[in-house]
């Protein structure tokens, strides 16, 4: 994911025929703790469609007739609560694929599943910046 300029977001609006895209933003949240993963501008499909080629590559597709400009990416794992991340686990299968991420922050002993992929890698550069040590548990595939 990478986050478009204001430049292109105002090239893209006067594609449109708008003074601006100055619309509420969305965002995108791992499913597994809730916390977001990115934050764009929708779009509609017909929107989309009236784009020229070269700004449609700067367009994600989130779902049938759902589009939108990706404006903000955190640049590290951050926490819905302000709260600091205590342990963390993987488990990986025989191939080496990450399989579960997990962790429990210093207020909460819950532990929270991080599902998406973007935010998975974000927690374990998270956890080797901080020095976190993860919990690394290897299964087998049944």
């Amino acid at each position: 994911m990478r986050p478009v300029s204001p430049e292109l977001v105002q090239e893209m609006a006067q594609a449109l025929g708008l003074p601006s895209l100055n619309r509420p933003h969305a965002a995108h949240v791992d499913p597994g703790d809730w916390g977001m993963v990115f934050m764009y501008i929708p779009l509609s499909g017909e929107e989309y469609g009236k784009l020229p080629a070269r700004l449609k590559t700067a367009v994600y597709c989130f779902g049938r007739d759902r589009y939108g400009v990706v404006v903000h990416v955190p640049k590290s794992f951050e926490l819905p609560a302000k709260d600091k991340v205590a342990t963390i686990s993987a488990v990986y299968d025989q191939m080496n694929n990450l399989k579960e991420l997990a962790y429990t922050t210093e207020e909460n002993p819950d532990t929270r599943r991080v599902q998406d992929s973007v935010r998975r890698d974000q927690l374990l550069e998270y956890a080797k910046k901080k020095k976190i040590p993860v919990n690394v548990q290897v299964r087998s595939a049944r």
